[in-house]
């Protein structure tokens, strides 16, 4: 930061971005130094337009050669895609000009369950070019993951985690209703089903890290994935999702998610079954896009000041908006 400020790259410039976008700059001490994004329709437009403010003068460019040089900024703030293998073509480069990550990508989670040779292609390369890399959110990287792991620091045996999160999708954006099948006919849904591309990404993850937490051995893991009908059952409502793992024959972690639009409360709870037992409740639950730009601008003193490597959200501390150093000085 040789100005005083601490110098963000944003790549990805949709809702998710542009929400990060405004919330670093609003607690200021920062400032955006280089956008990234691929819609062609953003190529050239100044951020400032994408966020409804003054001009910024910095342009949204497609070329992470040009943006992602050596010493151009502190950190990367990087929120494109779910999948992992989709975004570690885009994390690498940066890492590769020793530029840390913190990164919205739901897969990224936790990739040492379903896709260990890509996370620790990634942790090599952060480790070789001396930054960290890390994923985090909401869901997965708190509500279903890091607040279970944390409420788990008061047992002394834990046999059971069931964490379950009803979201009304009626306040949300538009992209999460499609994520859902919103309006689609169930044949519809049955064929992005099938395609992947309904449904949330990041439960099994999730259980990663609550069964890493727990010091579960993950054998089996069952998925259920099925609309929810409007009334006359002609059109779809929402989704209900889960995922129950198993160590041996033994149901260890639930997780369990309801995404409709209207006709619930949102809802994020956790029941613990152990010495002792227990459930918390979160009621009207984590909106998930305001606690996902929370997360991760809280995140970012603590990944800039972690040893190089890959790391997940069960190793970085959060603190809002100040870090705990800043406390005490």
């Amino acid at each position: 930061m040789t100005d005083g400020q601490r110098r963000i790259v944003l790549y990805g410039a949709g809702s998710i971005g542009c929400a990060l976008a405004k919330e670093v700059l609003r607690r200021g001490g920062t400032r955006i130094v280089g956008v990234l994004d691929t819609d062609p329709q953003k190529e050239g437009v100044d951020l400032g337009a994408l966020l409804g403010v003054g001009p910024l003068r910095v342009r949204v460019s497609p070329s992470p050669k040009q943006v992602l040089r050596r010493g151009v900024a502190d950190l990367v703030l990087h929120a494109t895609s779910s999948r992992l293998e989709s975004v570690v073509p885009q994390i690498e480069p940066a890492l590769e000009a020793g530029l840390p990550v913190l990164s919205t990508c739901e897969e990224l989670s936790y990739p040492y369950l379903n896709q260990r040779p890509l996370a620790d292609r990634l942790s090599r390369l952060a480790r070789l070019h001396g930054v960290s890399v890390m994923a985090a959110g909401v869901n997965p990287g708190f509500v279903m993951d890091k607040l279970p792991m944390t409420l788990l620091a008061v047992c002394r045996e834990v046999r059971r985690v069931h964490v379950k999160r009803i979201v009304d999708a009626s306040k949300r954006r538009r992209s999460f209703r499609l994520k859902i099948g919103a309006g689609m006919s169930p044949a519809q849904f049955e064929d992005a089903r099938r395609e992947g591309r309904i449904g949330h990404v990041g439960l099994e993850e999730s259980a990663g890290l609550i069964a890493a937490a727990a010091g579960f051995r993950l054998d089996r893991l069952q998925r259920c994935l099925k609309p929810i009908l409007t009334s006359r059952g002609r059109k779809v409502n929402g989704v209900s999702q889960s995922l129950r793992a198993y160590q041996g024959r033994r149901e260890v972690i639930r997780l369990e998610m309801k995404m409709q639009m209207g006709g619930v409360r949102s809802l994020d709870s956790v029941r613990v079954e152990g010495k002792p037992s227990f459930e918390v409740r979160i009621a009207g639950g984590i909106h998930g896009d305001e606690g996902t730009v929370g997360v991760i601008v809280n995140a970012i003193p603590s990944l800039l000041a972690a040893p190089a490597g890959l790391h997940t959200v069960a190793e970085i501390p959060f603190f809002p908006l100040h870090s705990a150093a800043e406390h005490r000085s």
